[in-house]
């Protein structure tokens, strides 16, 4: 790794004061970390599922930002410094652990435990002195097989390892970087969130709990059975097994319990199910959980946010995620590798250098800038104010030359060069002509919307891939699950596919909640595409904005055809069981495959296949497509200009469906009937053309 061959110089304070201080009796003893990171990284990150969902995007976000970054202050502000040590170093820390890997999993320390513990792992120096070489990579400590050893003062601090009872190594704090999250009462350790949050996950997970022991006795609350006459021990026995032969299983819910009113009498101890899920509470847990790990409900998959956070207000929530959260975040850890780690690469150059994460790269903040400018058109077009003024008013540097006031203007004002006859005139001649070669050009439109699809597509498809692979993985340990209780219900044996295994018990509406929350990035980016498109067929340049009211139309439209996968999903499920069962596999079988039989095996079925989710991303951006063209000639129908739609599509694809006698191609039809039809099969691709009516 190359360095900077210049004087080294060290950025940071130097001098110890009063607030180092340590008490006499905690010096030389290592003191034990105020939280079990064990305890909390099993039961609260890895049985905790909204808290396992919670630290993963964090994990992920923090990751994604790429390695930190140098910058020292310039002529605009800070500026990036190309090649520095130190952004090298991030950028590969460690042999076996790339810079992606190695943030997740500081994240996940830093979140589980409230403190993670980077080593430094430096060059052999034949003077003894270990401290004093260079670094050369970096290693990751796990928490709980560190425990600090103060010294009089932090800079004599001694982090001890321990692994499986045997003591490893004594690190001095030169050694080590510790970046830890604020603790109020402990000067050496941070506070781990889940100590913050361990009754509400213990109520997560004691209510997920007690609906899995209500399934598993076959979804029969438990109750007592009074009857006029003594049972011997194995007539009780029996009566218990008959009511359970009777009653067990997913099918045998709503059957009716008949019994001899003189003989017996059946009364319920347990809660029914309907009043087992305790919404309320559930919901109370749920926002406390993402409230203190710092993900809003909605991005988490929570059900509480899934419920309250209509799809308009999304964006909001991942912005809010980004600037509330993941820069504060990101703050935390940039800061002790600039104070412990840039001081000993520094050169004199870096005396007021800073070590920052990229944000510039993320979508959700991008838009806020989308937003100001909207604000800044909005306060020019109201006239009295400088166009300069504006830029300032939101935040915004204003552009040179930008003292002056763009005189408001009604709808009677005229634009230079315009045809101002009928309600065409609206547009300027020069759009007009541009109007007409389009719209004279079907095939011309045709290409460019299919060229832009298959590009939205081609980077969709991974992604729905990926989606239906993890779907795929939860339905096959659902169904074991499922055949699970019905063997122990049975008292054993070889597990069978069994009528009981219900395809809407496997192909759950969790399922469906995960793929909306996937798919609104990639709707979003379809509909700004057809938007762009749209416009300029329109000869339009009118900026795509989420706060449009009919971009979020087009929005709501286009996850519309979501809850159609979802049943497609459990209808071929239902496909492969049938075959699994009328061939006679058991549960094992149905999850790996028989492929002499040519049973590929129920998440490698087409159901989850590539293919399918090739399809899946071709539909879906077709249609979003599809949408933001639409809104944007709403957008000129609300501007007083009256659209048609003259549809070009594909030779011999029919309106309602590819096969529909009614051809497509050539069609003029309204907005509102092209967006009930904007594509008539899968991987349809068809382009709307806007004809402006005189």
């Amino acid at each position: 790794m190359p360095i900077f061959d210049t004087e080294h110089v060290q950025i940071g304070r130097t001098k110890d004061g009063v607030s180092e201080a340590v008490p006499a009796w905690q010096q030389g003893t290592a003191q034990t970390a105020p939280d079990d990171y064990a305890l909390f990284a099993t039961e609260g990150y890895t049985q905790g599922s909204l808290v396992y969902s919670c630290i993963t995007y964090q994990m992920q976000s923090i990751a994604s930002l790429g390695p930190a970054i140098v910058e020292r202050p310039g002529e605009s502000g800070f500026e990036r410094v190309p090649d520095h040590p130190l952004t090298q170093l991030l950028a590969s820390p460690a042999e076996f652990m790339d810079a992606d890997e190695f943030m997740r999993e500081l994240v996940m320390h830093l979140l589980v435990s409230g403190n993670a513990y980077i080593e430094k792992i430096r060059t052999p120096r034949t003077d003894g002195l270990r401290f004093a070489g260079s670094v050369q990579s970096l290693g990751l400590l796990r928490p709980d097989y560190v425990e600090i050893v103060p010294g009089q003062t932090r800079a004599d601090d001694v982090f001890k390892v321990t692994i499986a009872g045997v003591e490893r190594a004594k690190l001095p704090r030169a050694d080590v970087i510790h970046i830890k999250l604020p603790h109020p009462t402990n000067d050496f350790y941070g506070l781990s969130p889940i100590a913050l949050i361990t009754r509400e996950g213990s109520i997560d997970l004691h209510m997920s709990d007690f609906e899995l022991a209500f399934f598993r006795n076959a979804g029969v609350p438990y109750g007592v059975l009074f009857t006029q006459r003594n049972f011997t021990p194995q007539q009780k026995e029996d009566a218990k097994a008959s009511f359970r032969r009777a009653f067990q299983g997913f099918r045998n819910w709503f059957d009716l319990l008949v019994l001899n009113a003189q003989d017996a009498e059946y009364k319920q101890l347990a809660l029914a199910n309907s009043d087992m899920e305790m919404g309320d509470t559930r919901d109370l847990v749920e926002t406390r959980i993402c409230a203190v790990l710092g993900v809003p409900a909605v991005i988490a998959g929570a059900l509480v946010g899934l419920k309250n956070s209509p799809w308009s207000e999304m964006k909001t929530a991942y912005r809010k995620y980004w600037s509330d959260s993941a820069q504060p975040l990101s703050k935390m850890i940039a800061a002790p590798l600039r104070r412990e780690l840039l001081t000993e690469m520094a050169t004199t150059a870096d005396g007021t250098a800073r070590v920052v994460f990229d944000f510039s790269g993320v979508e959700a903040l991008r838009e806020d800038r989308t937003d100001k400018l909207n604000a800044v058109a909005t306060l020019i077009n109201t006239g009295g104010v400088t166009v300069g003024f504006a830029f300032e008013s939101v935040g915004l540097t204003p552009p040179e030359d930008s003292d002056f006031v763009v005189p408001k203007t009604g709808s009677a004002t005229t634009v230079p060069g315009a045809d101002t006859t009928g309600a065409r005139g609206l547009l300027p001649t020069a759009r007009k002509d541009a109007l007409d070669d389009a719209a004279g050009d079907r095939a011309g439109m045709l290409q460019e919307v299919t060229d832009q699809l298959a590009t939205l597509a081609d980077a969709f498809e991974p992604v729905v891939a990926d989606l239906l692979a993890a779907q795929g993985a939860r339905v096959v340990e659902r169904m074991r699950t499922a055949a699970e209780v019905q063997r122990s219900i049975a008292g054993g044996g070889t597990l069978k596919v069994h009528e009981q295994l219900d395809p809407d018990l496997l192909v759950t509406q969790a399922d469906l909640e995960v793929m909306v929350g996937s798919f609104g990035d990639w709707h979003e980016r379809a509909v700004r595409a057809g938007w762009d498109v749209g416009g300029a067929a329109l000869g339009d340049g009118a900026a795509f904005s989420l706060t449009e009211q009919n971009i979020d139309r087009a929005l709501e439209r286009s996850g519309e055809l979501i809850q159609g996968i979802n049943d497609e999903t459990r209808a071929g499920v239902q496909r492969t069981l049938q075959t699994a069962h009328d061939r006679g596999y058991t549960i094992d079988e149905i999850a790996r495959g028989v492929p002499e039989e040519d049973f590929p095996g129920l998440a490698q079925s087409h159901s989850f296949s590539k293919g399918r989710a090739r399809t899946i991303a071709r539909t879906e951006m077709a249609n979003a497509q599809g949408q933001g063209a639409s809104a944007r000639y709403r957008a000129a129908e609300d501007a007083g200009v009256s659209v048609l739609i003259r549809v070009a599509d594909g030779d011999g694809c029919g309106w309602l469906s590819h096969d529909d006698p009614e051809k497509a191609d050539g069609m003029l039809v309204t907005i509102s009937e092209f967006e009930d039809h904007v594509i008539a099969h899968p991987n349809c691709v068809r382009a709307p053309i806007p004809e402006v009516q005189e």
